[in-house]
């Protein structure tokens, strides 16, 4: 009575030896054929690019003339500026009042 729930401790032992060892063959061969898919698709990629480079037409560049510089007079008059020169002077004055503590603020 007390060889029979060895065995079956053994049998179980070695079926799951087994199982893993199958396991780790098939995770190995799954890797290989995935490495031999990624170096196909690699290959094939590089392929198409290299007739894509090679088919592409040289493309020639027309040559441009210069551009036309248009003398003083001919231009537009410049737009108003939006912002006084005070009211500049003024916002910049207060970005550096602001921008210091409370105690080293002079106004």
């Amino acid at each position: 009575m007390g060889i029979v729930p060895v065995l079956f401790v053994i049998m179980v032992i070695a079926s799951v030896v087994a199982n893993y060892r199958k396991a780790t063959r098939q995770r190995i061969l799954d890797e290989k054929r995935r490495l031999e898919k990624r170096k196909k698709m690699e290959l094939d990629k590089n392929a198409k690019e290299e007739v894509q480079i090679r088919t592409q037409p040289s493309v020639q560049i027309p040559p441009y003339a210069p551009a036309v510089k248009k003398k003083g007079a001919d231009r537009a008059p410049s737009a108003k500026p939006h912002v006084s020169l005070n009211r500049m002077r003024d916002a910049v004055i207060m970005a550096e009042i602001l921008n210091k503590p409370v105690s080293l603020r002079d106004k």
